[in-house]
């Protein structure tokens, strides 16, 4: 039996037995359906953003907080991008607090609560790299 995967990160994903539970995933900014999002691992807290999506085939680049903070980001790209980020176990913390995770319902759409800080608010323009 010959398998065709749809793409070099789905081939990755069901090789390595891809796992990403282990690392932390946080949404740093958001502009409409695009999250902006670092990686940690490790017990020190290593950045891994470069190194995963550079192995999972998400783009990445530098985003510029409101303190000037040069962060490195991967850019997720709607709903089938973070579907596929969720898919692999990741779980990612939003900016507002929620944690979004495999058979979540909507999770690019959260309920607002009142007082809740609006979304994006360090939202700039991305660097490629």
């Amino acid at each position: 039996m010959l398998r065709v995967y749809d793409d070099m990160a789905d081939y990755k994903a069901q090789f390595t037995g891809a796992d990403l539970s282990r690392f932390a995933f946080n949404e740093v900014s958001r502009a409409g359906d695009t999250r902006y999002i670092t990686a940690e691992g490790g017990q020190q807290r290593m950045d891994m953003t470069y190194r995963l999506a550079d192995f999972y085939g998400f783009k990445t680049g530098e985003l510029v907080t409101e303190d000037a903070r040069s962060v490195k980001v991967m850019r997720i790209d709607g709903a089938d991008e973070l579907d596929w980020l969720l898919t692999l176990g990741a779980v990612v913390r939003t900016e507002d607090g929620e944690s979004l995770a495999q058979g979540r319902a909507s999770p690019l759409k959260p309920v607002a609560r009142a007082g809740d800080p609006p979304a994006g608010r360090g939202t700039c323009p991305m660097r490629s790299t």
